[in-house]
C-alpha cells in the first residue's frame, strides 16, 4: 500500500511540474484533455479483461480526476465531452469493483469525487459492454450504427482550427 501511495504522490508531483511547464491556455488545455481521455481509455481496457486484478489504475484515475477538474473550469464543447467519458468511466470502475464486493482506500475517494460530477452521469459516455459471441446474431444495421458512429481525423493541417468548429 505504501509504494502504491507513493507511486501515486509521484504522479500528482509530475502533474504540477507540467502544469508550472505549461502555462495554462488553450494548447496545455488540449494537451491536458488528450491526456485525460488516453488515461480514460485505459482505463476502459482495463475494465474489459476478464480477471483483471482489482484496485488496478489509482495513479491514472487521480490523474483523471485532477484532469476533470482543471477542464471543468473552461467553457468547451469539446472538454464537455471529454470530462463526460471520462466520469462515466470512472463511475463504471467503481461499478465494477461494487459488483464485486472490492473495496480499497482510494475508492471512496472516487465516489466523492462522482457526487461533484454526478451531473455528467446522465447519459453513458464511458465503461464496456460485456457482449456474448455466442448468442450474438449478425446484424447490418447494428454494425452499421457502429461504424458510423466513430470518428476518426486521418488528414492534418498546419492551419489553426476555428473555435467555434
Amino acid at each position: 500500500m505504501k509504494q502504491k501511495v507513493k507511486y501515486i504522490f509521484r504522479q500528482v508531483v509530475n502533474l504540477f511540474k507540467f502544469m508550472k511547464y505549461f502555462k495554462v491556455n488553450r494548447n496545455s488545455l488540449n494537451a491536458i484533455a488528450a491526456e485525460l481521455m488516453r488515461n480514460t481509455h485505459s482505463i476502459e481496457k482495463g475494465l474489459s479483461i476478464d480477471n483483471v486484478r482489482l484496485g488496478f489504475g489509482h495513479a491514472k484515475q487521480k490523474i483523471m480526476m485532477d484532469y476533470v477538474d482543471i477542464l471543468s473550469k473552461h467553457d468547451s464543447i469539446y472538454y464537455d465531452e471529454v470530462i463526460k467519458m471520462a466520469v462515466s468511466s470512472l463511475e463504471a470502475y467503481v461499478n465494477y469493483h461494487v459488483k464485486r464486493n472490492y473495496n480499497d482506500d482510494f475508492i471512496p475517494i472516487i465516489k466523492d469525487f462522482l457526487l461533484k460530477y454526478n451531473f455528467y452521469i446522465k447519459d453513458s459516455y464511458g465503461g464496456t459492454v460485456k457482449i456474448n459471441y455466442k448468442k450474438l446474431k449478425f446484424d447490418i444495421k447494428l454494425i452499421e450504427n457502429f461504424i458510423n458512429s466513430r470518428h476518426s481525423i486521418r488528414n492534418f493541417s498546419n492551419k489553426p482550427v476555428d473555435e467555434k468548429k
